[in-house]
């Protein structure tokens, strides 16, 4: 019923239920309150939602852990629609959500759950557009989409719930622009796709510009300039080539308004004292 999209029915069925299956089965009524709040949060009923996620919380047997990452899932996806609501705007502040959907993400993919990985993806493209990055957020559906279906799964109850988030994202960009960046994700690996979510979110919290703003690569590039290497010695030790470290020296001058490979050293040099 929740699937079809008959929500009267599926709210009657799980109050209905509930109580009966939390007294005489405990141990399996996480995933019954799981859907129940994506069902009270298709409803609009966003306090229903939360309280039913925290139920599911206080039924989570010790070690479960995925069970709790898809609690937090489901609280991210609450904390989204309750700000859409709200009437705020699009770029407010999730971190805390966002922060919630990326742990989930990594205890998914350690325990293995394919299915529950997916919508972590799911979830994670939509703030990543809510946040005001279309074109990050379609390449993490581009990921999500293309594993879908080499795995042959079906929609699954978040995909549901995205799919009109989707639809206002995706009109952020022309029709191209939205097609290449999920033509992108899907040509990512799932090991390069998750490190790329990760990678994205990190780029996005740092500063546009100062030592702070570097990216990892950048610093190891900026240390090993620093003693005087070439740019093919540097792309040697990286496994990359010299015209991609040129590039990254490039990047690494312009955030630390430098000019050249002496002006670097003599900062490095300044920085380290």
């Amino acid at each position: 019923q929740a699937m079809t999209g008959d929500l009267v029915a599926a709210e009657a069925a799980f109050s209905g239920a509930i109580d009966v299956i939390e007294a005489r089965e405990p141990a399996v009524v996480v995933k019954p309150l799981m859907v129940g709040a994506w069902v009270a949060l298709q409803c609009g009923d966003f306090e229903g939602a939360s309280a039913r996620i925290e139920r599911g919380r206080a039924a989570v047997a010790l070690g479960m852990d995925a069970d709790g990452a898809v609690l937090d899932l489901l609280s991210t996806m609450v904390a989204i629609d309750s700000a859409a609501t709200d009437g705020r705007p699009s770029t407010i502040d999730l971190g805390d959500a966002e922060r919630l959907a990326h742990q989930s993400l990594q205890l998914l993919d350690h325990y293995g759950l394919a299915l529950e990985r997916l919508d972590a993806l799911e979830v994670l493209g939509v703030l990543a557009g809510r946040r005001g990055h279309a074109v990050e957020a379609h390449r993490i559906w581009g990921v999500r989409d293309a594993e879908a279906g080499r795995l042959e799964l079906k929609a699954t109850l978040v995909h549901r719930w995205a799919e009109h988030h989707r639809v206002a994202i995706g009109e952020d960009l022309d029709e191209e622009a939205r097609i290449a960046a999920l033509t992108e994700g899907a040509a990512l690996t799932l090991g390069d796709a998750l490190a790329y979510v990760r990678r994205a979110r990190g780029e996005r919290r740092r500063p546009a510009s100062g030592w702070d703003s570097l990216t990892p690569t950048e610093e190891h590039v900026v240390a090993l300039a620093a003693t005087g290497l070439s740019n093919r010695l540097i792309g040697e030790r990286l496994y990359i080539s010299a015209g991609t470290v040129k590039t990254h020296l490039a990047h690494v001058f312009a955030k630390l308004d430098l000019a050249n490979r002496t002006e670097l050293a003599q900062a490095v040099a300044r920085r380290e004292r």
